[in-house]
């Protein structure tokens, strides 16, 4: 049982190490005040997670067509990584192709986005 503990462990130290330098595209259209479409783009690098996103397309005066800004920001934790964006809770929960961003832009906003890897 402890070898098996072991090698499961490894492993997940390796899958860890095997995430620096990844890159995860993401798209999501909102519909809660107005309409706005959005491209993000998740990096990890030197241990963190960052998010970014661009507005491509909003009927939203204070997010126009080009807008950037950074989404999160978080200590790499593992398979998961909790923490705050725009002052509300975030979750990223980190799969093998892809990861899932939930939380982070509004506490009223169903802010759920999965992510492909590149």
């Amino acid at each position: 049982a402890d070898r098996d503990a072991a090698r499961e462990k490894d492993a997940e130290q390796r899958f860890i190490a095997s995430l620096e330098g990844a890159k995860y595209d993401c798209y999501k259209v909102w519909d809660y005040y107005k309409h706005y479409e959005s491209f993000y783009k998740v990096k990890i690098e030197n241990g963190k997670i960052g998010g970014f996103f661009d507005v491509i397309q909003s009927d939203i005066a204070n997010l126009p067509v080009g807008f950037k800004g950074a989404w999160f920001d978080l200590d790499l934790k593992g398979r998961v990584s909790q923490g705050m964006s725009f002052g509300s809770p975030i979750r990223v929960d980190i799969f093998n192709d892809r990861l899932r961003v939930q939380g982070g832009l509004s506490p009223r906003e169903d802010n759920d986005v999965t992510c492909s890897r590149q």
